[in-house]
C-alpha cells in the first residue's frame, strides 16, 4: 500500500493538483453559469465571434463601434440580459434563471445566416481571447449549435487559463512562494473567470506567469541554458500583458530588474530588457490608436447604463487642471466601493453571488498566511519586491484614472465603473510586500501546510458553487 501511494506522490504536487482543481471546478463552473452570464459575456464573445470569422479590428458605422453578428446571436444576448436585470440582491427566495427551457430554446439554434449591427462590441487585442477563439473556430467547423460553441470557447479559455498557471507553478515547484500562487489561482473568483469568455481570465494567467517567471530568475539558482529560455518567455510576457489590459503596463517595466546576465553572456543581451519594455509601451498604444478606444467617445458612450455624455479630451484637460479634484474623487470611491471590491476579489461577486463574509475572512486570512509562509526565501529580494509593490499601487491608480477619463462625465465626484477584479494582477506583489514589512513569520511543516491550504482553496471554491447553483437557479 505505502508503495502505491509512493507512486501516486506526484499528484500532490502544487501543479498537478492545481491543474486538477481548477479542472473539475471550471469545468462545473463552464456547464451551471447560465449562457452568457459572465461579466460583460456577451461583449466578449461578440468579439470572439468577431476575431473567429477574421476580423481583427471592430468598424465604425454612424459613430457607433461594432460588429456584424447573427441575429438569433443578439437575441439570446437580449434575453439573458432582461433575465439578469430583474433579479435582486436578497437571499431568499431566489432563482435568478426565469426559464431554464427558454434559454435551451435559443441555445440549440445554430447561428443564423441574417447578420445584426451589435455596437457593444469589446475592442481588446486577440491576445486576450486565444482559447476562446480556438474553441469558436472549431465548433465553427463541425457546425455545431449557438450552446455548444460557447461551451467550446469557456473550455478552451478555462484551458488556456489551466496551462499557463500550472506552468507557472511547477517554475516554482523549488519555492515556498508556490502556496501564495496557488491560492491566488484558486481563488473563486479566478476560476469564476477563467470558465467563461472575457479578458480577465488571461490578465490574471498572464500576470501570476510573469510573476513566477520574475520570482524563479531572482531567487533560483543560475541555470544558463534555463535562464536564457525563461528570461525570453518574461519578455515576452511583458510585451503581451499591456496588449490584453493597458493598466497593467507598468509591470512589464519590473523587467529591468533581471540581471542581465540571466539572459545571456553576449554584450546583445543588456539591450533586450529596454527593449521589451520599448515594445511593450508602443503595442499598447499603437493598438488602443487603432480601436481608437480613448479617441472614440461614442464607444464610451455606449458602454454606461445611464447614457450620460462622456469626453475623455475634456476630461483629461480637467484633471490636468484640478489634479486634487480627481485624488478627492479616487478617496471617495474607494472608502464607498472597498466593500465590495473585497467581495468581488475573493468571490464571485456576479449579479451579487457572493460567498457568506466568514468565507471571505478565511480566504484573505489564508492568502496573507501563504505570504508570512515564504517571507524567509523572499528576505534577498526585498528592493526588487518593493518595486513591483510600487508598479502594482501605481497600476492600481491607472485603473481609477482611465475609467475616470474614459467612462465617466467630466468633473464627476466619484468614479463609476471600477471593480475589484481588475485588481486581480496585482495581489500578489502587494500581499508580498505585506508580508515582508509585517514583523512576524510564519514556520510550519511543508506537508501540514500544503494539506491546510489545499483543503482550504478546494473548501472555498465547493461553497462558491453550491452558492452560485443554489441562487442562480
Amino acid at each position: 500500500m505505502k508503495n502505491r501511494l509512493n507512486h501516486l506522490s506526484w499528484l500532490f504536487q502544487p501543479h498537478y493538483l492545481f491543474v486538477i482543481i481548477a479542472a473539475i471546478t471550471g469545468l462545473i463552473f463552464v456547464s451551471i453559469t447560465p449562457p452568457f452570464w459572465g461579466i460583460d459575456e456577451t461583449s466578449h464573445f461578440a468579439r470572439v465571434y468577431q476575431l473567429a470569422h477574421g476580423q481583427v479590428l471592430p468598424h465604425t458605422n454612424r459613430g457607433e463601434t461594432g460588429i456584424a453578428i447573427p441575429a438569433n446571436l443578439d437575441q439570446l444576448f437580449t434575453y439573458t440580459k432582461s433575465d439578469l436585470l430583474d433579479n435582486s440582491n436578497s437571499f431568499f427566495p431566489r432563482h435568478d434563471v426565469d426559464s431554464v427551457e427558454g434559454y435551451n430554446r435559443l441555445t440549440s439554434q445554430k447561428f443564423s445566416k441574417n447578420n445584426v449591427q451589435y455596437i457593444w462590441a469589446a475592442t481588446y487585442s486577440p491576445v486576450a481571447y486565444v482559447g476562446a477563439v480556438v474553441g469558436t473556430i472549431f465548433a465553427d467547423i463541425l457546425n455545431l449549435s449557438i450552446g455548444h460553441t460557447l461551451f467550446l470557447a469557456r473550455f478552451f479559455t478555462l484551458a488556456t487559463y489551466v496551462i499557463i498557471v500550472g506552468f507557472s507553478l511547477k517554475i516554482l515547484s523549488r519555492f515556498k512562494i508556490k502556496w501564495l500562487f496557488f491560492s491566488v489561482a484558486l481563488l473563486p473568483v479566478c476560476i469564476f473567470q477563467a470558465s467563461v469568455v472575457t479578458a480577465d481570465n488571461i490578465a490574471i494567467a498572464l500576470s501570476i506567469l510573469f510573476m513566477a517567471l520574475f520570482i524563479r530568475l531572482k531567487i533560483g539558482e543560475k541555470e544558463e541554458a534555463v535562464d536564457r529560455w525563461l528570461g525570453g518567455l518574461l519578455l515576452a510576457v511583458a510585451i503581451m500583458l499591456p496588449l490584453v489590459k493597458i493598466n497593467y503596463i507598468l509591470l512589464s517595466f519590473a523587467v529591468l530588474a533581471i540581471p542581465s546576465s540571466r539572459f545571456g553572456k553576449k554584450h546583445i543581451y543588456r539591450f533586450i530588457k529596454p527593449l521589451a519594455v520599448i515594445l511593450s509601451v508602443a503595442g499598447a498604444i499603437l493598438w488602443n490608436q487603432a480601436v481608437k478606444v480613448v479617441a472614440s467617445s461614442a464607444s464610451s458612450v455606449s458602454q454606461r447604463p445611464d447614457g450620460a455624455r462622456v469626453d475623455p479630451v475634456g476630461q483629461i484637460g480637467f484633471i490636468i487642471h484640478n489634479p486634487m479634484h480627481f485624488l478627492v474623487s479616487c478617496f471617495e470611491t474607494i472608502m464607498r466601493d472597498i466593500d465590495s471590491y473585497v467581495t468581488s476579489i475573493t468571490s464571485v461577486g456576479w449579479n451579487f453571488v457572493t460567498i457568506p463574509v466568514v468565507f471571505t475572512f478565511l480566504i484573505i486570512l489564508g492568502l496573507f498566511f501563504a505570504a508570512l509562509y515564504a517571507k524567509e526565501e523572499l528576505l534577498t529580494i526585498r528592493k526588487e519586491l518593493a518595486l513591483l509593490f510600487c508598479l502594482s499601487v501605481a497600476g492600481i491608480a491607472s485603473v481609477y484614472a482611465v475609467l475616470y477619463v474614459t467612462f465617466n462625465s467630466v468633473g464627476s465626484l466619484l468614479i463609476y465603473g471600477v471593480q475589484g477584479r481588475y485588481f486581480l494582477p496585482f495581489i500578489i506583489p502587494l500581499l508580498l510586500f505585506l508580508a515582508l514589512i509585517v514583523p512576524v513569520g510564519v514556520k510550519v511543516k511543508g506537508e501540514t501546510f500544503a494539506k491546510l491550504i489545499v483543503g482550504c482553496s478546494s473548501f472555498g471554491l465547493l461553497i462558491t458553487l453550491a452558492y452560485f447553483y443554489f441562487l442562480t437557479y
